[in-house]
């Protein structure tokens, strides 16, 4: 993969280490006897018969739900609310069961109840359309990774979930929403027909096709969806889950980035869309190295910023740094935190940090006193 860019600001040692934020839930309601349609558009490929709810993301209430028809959309009356709220589109089994078009085998093949994929919505509007990739599903994995649970997911921690996925895997939207709907593609779709412009919607499902092909076996567009996932699960973007190497498919170069792009001038070139995505154009389709930075509000006393220490044969060593100032960073890209992990970094140890609870972990760093408490 190419050089690593870290995203963030450095701070001063004392400063920044002081500032390192911790959670707090905003208090806010749903908006009784309330409702309109959301049209819902996932993309693995175009998704057939799948399942779609909608859920207050604090609540855990259902707000409303559907099926995919044959254009690969759902539409949805859904209750109203000011929480964040979670789209999820689910699989399922069965002879008329849910169906994806994988563009990397070129052929529709089941979605098992087993795999899902959600987005996280910071604030729902009406008449919403509603994008579900498998770059709404990190975002909202580091979501819920950062806040420590679904029901403690903010507005703020949503937003810059959002944001966050598509400085690394999505820059090629600009200004455009990662929940931005794609263009669906399916096995009978007529690339060149729909694909007439550049523009967020086509440049999402690019990608999308792109990343399928970093894949393998028999469903690569899951493989790959498991594959950043783990990639991504120490909010970390670097080919590597913990200190081990991820097998991304990406042909006869290392470069990540390289790969894809050449899979995407494969992909435009074969639909005859290469006058409308030059070569140039696709020189901004890359997958940036980097940390998911996401700065949440607030002091409290229950939760904090935790770093893990993981080291071979031995078990997970935790520090939660508590009762600190609000709007700091809690991840790598704080550098007072970073130097402060360097003293756990024994041969062999991986380090994340991760916002969560202080409960069970073995050393808590308490700001309201400046003392460390085992």
């Amino acid at each position: 993969m190419q050089k690593g860019i870290i995203l963030g600001g450095g701070l001063t040692l004392l400063a920044a280490l002081v500032m390192t934020g911790c959670e707090i839930n905003d208090d806010v309601n749903p908006v009784p006897g309330s409702t309109t349609t959301v049209t819902v558009t996932p993309s693995l490929g175009k998704i057939l018969n799948a399942k779609v709810v909608l859920k207050n993301a604090k609540t855990g209430a259902e707000l409303g739900s559907g099926k995919t028809d044959d254009t690969g959309t759902a539409k949805i009356n859904t209750q109203k609310t000011t929480d964040p709220v979670v789209v999820e589109v689910q699989g399922v089994d069965g002879a008329q069961g849910a169906t994806y078009f994988d563009e990397a085998k070129n052929d529709n093949i089941p979605l098992p109840a087993t795999q899902k994929i959600r987005a996280i919505v910071p604030t729902l509007a009406d008449n919403a359309n509603v994008g579900v990739t498998v770059l709404t599903e990190f975002a909202t994995q580091a979501a819920i990774k950062t806040a420590g649970d679904l029901s403690k997911v903010t507005t703020q921690v949503a937003t810059q979930a959002n944001e966050q996925i598509k400085k690394l895997l999505a820059s090629e939207l600009g200004t455009a929403s990662l929940l931005t709907p794609p263009t669906i593609i399916g096995k009978d779709t007529s690339i060149k027909t729909v694909i007439t412009a550049n523009n967020a919607a086509n440049s999402y499902a690019l990608k999308l096709a792109g990343l399928a092909k970093l894949g393998g076996g028999d469903t690569p567009v899951l493989d790959m969806l498991q594959k950043f996932s783990d990639d991504l699960s120490d909010n970390k973007l670097d080919g590597k889950k913990g200190t081990v190497e991820i097998d991304y498919q990406t042909g006869e170069t290392e470069d990540i980035t390289d790969a894809l792009q050449g899979f995407i001038t494969a992909y435009a070139n074969a639909a005859q869309i290469d006058s409308i995505y030059t070569a140039q154009i696709l020189n901004a389709f890359q997958v940036i190295e980097g940390d998911i930075v996401i700065t949440i509000g607030g002091g409290g006393t229950g939760s904090g910023c935790v770093l893990s220490v993981s080291a071979p044969q031995a078990p997970v060593f935790k520090v939660c740094y508590k009762n600190l100032l609000e709007n700091a960073v809690c991840g790598n890209a704080n550098v007072a935190l970073n130097a402060a992990a360097q003293a756990y970094a024994t041969s062999g140890a991986s380090l994340s940090f991760a916002q969560g609870s202080c409960v069970d972990t073995d050393l808590t760093v308490d700001f309201a006193s400046l003392t460390g408490k085992f």
